[in-house]
């Protein structure tokens, strides 16, 4: 099964492209748009949703919008319909950068983040990380260690989106390893595969889903 991952850089699009994307939208969607406050945030969650509408109807052939969503209280949202069950999703979100991911294979997890984000790396790596990652954070110049610190938060964020999980009280038992420039593991569990990827020079991302010889992730932009 193949993994399909969307791109999608708010700078690159125009005002008519906005308005089409917003059009796609249910009106709970579009009344749920105006909670953000911050314009970036009300367009990229505009783009998010229609992304996921049109790569929903790529795949099942349905109008981009005849799709419904439910959401649990302790979950993140699932198709409901026809569908629910047979198609997995996973949407996120950071600075001028929207990713979704779609397949059939599975549960998964996607996460972003922007490499301008700044964070107190070391506070934050020794709350939630394993004393391996946070050496393998700390030992590299500062540059380096800040996007290894993002990579290692995207891996978190994108396996806890895919286990269907929130922020457990102690993140770092699990624990990452890199492999080479684009794939990681888990210590200890082989239920799943993690990509490492880069969409664009300014972002870095990681993506989760079942282990298994048929599966297969394909991004484009």
């Amino acid at each position: 099964m193949t993994i399909n991952v969307q791109w999608r850089s708010l700078s690159a699009l125009s005002e008519q492209t906005l308005e089409e994307y917003r059009a796609l939208l249910s009106p709970e969607e579009r009344a749920r748009n105006t909670f953000y406050r911050r314009t970036e945030d009300q367009c990229l969650d505009v783009v998010a949703r229609a992304t996921l509408r049109l790569s929903l109807a790529q795949l099942t052939g349905d109008s981009p919008t005849e799709f419904r969503f439910v959401r649990s209280d302790d979950g993140p949202p699932a198709l409901a319909g026809p569908n629910a069950g047979n198609v997995h999703f996973s949407i996120t979100k950071t600075h001028d950068l929207i990713g979704v991911a779609i397949s059939r294979a599975g549960p998964l997890g996607l996460d972003v983040e922007w490499l301008g984000r700044k964070n107190d790396i070391v506070s934050v790596a020794r709350r939630w990380f394993a004393p391996h990652e946070i050496e393998d954070i700390t030992t590299r110049p500062p540059n380096e260690a800040h996007q290894r610190f993002l990579e290692y938060w995207t891996l978190k964020e994108a396996w806890l989106k895919a286990c269907g999980l929130g922020v457990p009280a102690d993140l770092s038992q699990a624990v990452f390893m890199m492999q080479g420039d684009r794939s990681a593991t888990v210590l200890g569990n082989d239920a799943w595969r993690l990509e490492r990827m880069r969409p664009t020079p300014q972002h870095v991302a990681a993506l989760a889903y079942p282990s298994g010889p048929t599966a297969r992730a394909s991004a484009s932009c």
